[in-house]
Formats: C-alpha cells, structure tokens, sequence
C-alpha cells in the first residue's frame, strides 16, 4: 500500500515516486475530491465514505493488492496516514508525504512555523484553542468546513480576543486559492467559505489568557516560610 499526500495542484505537485505508484495502482482509494484529481487509467477506483472509520475495513479488504490511498497533504500531521499505518505491519505500507496545509500557510504569511502553534480542529472542539489564547501568538489551524470560521470568530470574540487577525485560507497552492483577512469581529457569519480551508490566527484582545505553568510545590523552592 502506498499512502500518498496530494494537494490542491494535484499531479503537479507529486513526486516522480508518486506519479509511478500511481500509474501501478490496482486500486485507487481516496475521497471524491482528491480522486477528481488524478487520472487512474486502468485501476479500480473507490470514494472513501463518511465518516472515516468506515473506510478503514474496506481498504484491508483489499489487503495483498497494489493500492494507493490518496490523503490531504502531509498524511501523518493530523492526517489518515496514522489510523491507516497502525492497522499495517510495516513492510505493508510505505508513504509518500505533500506539503502540509501548516507549511503553505506559513510560507504565504511569511510565519517561522517552528514559532506557531499548529491545531487539527476538523475534528475537535474549539474549546481546544483556549490554553493557546495570548496576545502576541500565532496559530494555525484546520477546520472542519466553510461554516467554521465563524464558529471560530465567535469563539474569540467571547473569549475575549474578537481583536485578533484571521486569514482564512482556501484551497492553499490549488487554482481555486484565495485569502481573506479580516479580525473576529469584523468577520461575516454570512461570508461563504469553501472546504478544504485552514485559519491563521494573530491573537490580539484583553483576553484573558491562561497561565501555561503548572504548580509546583513549596519543597521546590528555597523560602522562608
């Protein structure tokens, strides 16, 4: 099997080593967007259901063939490249891994991603935010559809950090890429964003932000009583 990350650009942005295993499929499996993509003459071509899991035991169905199995990006940074290695032994698999939506949200903004907090919220609360929420951070994240920014605008203007930057990223690195900047509030829950799209988050706002430090004892310390 062979996990392979595909962007927006499809065949153009694959490797050599992609582009062959792809031309040896047996069997292309990936969701109805990404298969759009690619041209599979000759193999067998299955859309990857909804939800998720219910794919999982129809691609080891076919186990023993040449498969290919398209994902987003970099397929193991909150990507199907992990659920899928972990039911594989490893001479089964290998992976061919795509920029990450992380990596060309950086590169747009011009942002040092080793200084960026990076999020999956596709398929998570956006109360996971909460602890990362300071004046001064940045973050990326991804989102589960084009309704989710404003969930996500809302949810920091009732934090209290409506004053934060977002720039919602569609369809990074494709012919459909667009960037729209704009703060929490000033966002329109009306505005129509399109999947797949990620948010870069600039947090500005009074707050108030939680204390990233645990307690620690008193033996910890040298003190006086």
């Amino acid at each position: 099997m062979t996990i392979i990350g595909l962007g927006e650009d499809g065949p153009a942005g694959l490797s050599t080593a992609s582009l062959d295993a792809l031309q040896a499929a047996e069997i292309v499996m990936g969701p109805a967007r990404h298969l759009a993509l690619v041209e599979t003459p000759g193999a067998q071509r299955i859309t990857w259901p909804v939800p998720f899991a219910d794919g999982v035991a129809r691609l080891l169905a076919h186990r023993g063939q040449r498969i290919v199995v398209l994902a987003s990006g970099d397929p193991f940074w909150f990507g199907a490249g992990t659920v899928l290695a972990r039911q594989l032994e490893p001479q089964e698999w290998r992976a061919f891994p795509g920029l990450s939506c992380f990596s060309l949200a950086a590169a747009r903004l011009g942002w040092p991603l080793e200084a960026t907090t990076c999020l999956g919220l596709h398929a998570s609360p956006l109360s996971r935010l909460r602890p990362h929420l300071a004046p001064g951070l940045r973050l990326i994240v991804t989102l589960r559809d084009g309704d989710a920014p404003a969930d996500l605008a809302n949810y920091l203007s009732d934090a209290g950090f409506a004053q934060s930057t977002l720039h919602v990223m569609q369809s990074l690195a494709g012919p459909q890429e667009t960037v729209t900047r704009c703060s929490a509030a000033e966002l329109n829950a009306d505005t129509a964003f399109s999947h797949p799209l990620c948010v870069a988050i600039e947090v500005a706002g009074p707050g108030p932000a939680l204390s990233q430090s645990a307690g620690l004892a008193d033996d910890w310390f040298a003190h006086d009583g």
